[in-house]
């Protein structure tokens, strides 16, 4: 969990220091719905709201591995 936080703050740093401007868009599929991943969700979004040109997604699977697959998949596309 915090590797993660880190790794995402990390990216925003190196994405806010770039002189070109391009638009990023994180997407996170999370597995289930729960007070800590809407507090993780939360803690992301405001964190994005630094950045002009980032964009975040949240989806939820509801407990089906199989679909977050899906559900990954459709982001990176």
């Amino acid at each position: 969990m915090k590797k993660s936080i880190l790794l995402i703050i990390a990216s925003f740093i190196f994405f806010a220091c770039s002189n070109k401007h391009k638009t990023y868009t994180i997407g996170v599929s999370q597995c289930s719905e729960d007070v800590w991943r809407q507090y993780m969700n939360d803690a992301l979004r405001t964190a994005s709201y630094q950045y002009d040109n980032v964009d975040m997604k949240f989806v939820s699977t509801q407990d089906n591995s199989i679909e977050q697959k899906n559900q990954i998949n459709r982001l990176i596309d």
